[in-house]
């Protein structure tokens, strides 16, 4: 893994339709001590982008499973969190690392996941 990745404070991406979640989750991060960034796919070329939070179900031409896979192919750094609350993605359709997480989620688990996948620094 590059160190210049590792060493910066890890920031989260957080792609979600409804905006109620990305408010709720962008607080939750930012209490968890990490910086959030939200939407679009510019921010990914950032370095220090850990953590890519999506919602399976998306607005526009890509989905966010799709978004999980181009995420793979192109940052493989970047680790991966898909959630839904409409289907259960079974663990071969997630990209290399990824982690599903079905909606309901308790803010517990979802901390947990966080830490785990964003690193503790």
């Amino acid at each position: 893994m590059n160190s210049k990745f590792v060493a910066l404070t890890p920031t989260v991406l957080v792609a979600a339709a409804l905006k109620v979640v990305v408010m709720a989750l962008s607080h939750r991060i930012a209490l968890w001590g990490r910086t959030h960034i939200v939407s679009g796919y510019s921010p990914l070329a950032r370095a220090d982008v850990r953590l890519v939070f999506t919602d399976v179900q998306m607005p526009g031409s890509m989905d966010g499973l799709r978004l999980a896979h181009a995420v793979r192919e192109r940052w493989h750094p970047i680790e991966l969190i898909v959630t839904s609350a409409r289907s259960h993605i079974p663990v071969d359709d997630l990209p290399e690392r990824g982690r599903f997480i079905p909606k309901p989620y308790s803010v517990t688990t979802l901390s947990k996941v966080f830490w785990e996948m964003a690193g503790a620094d």
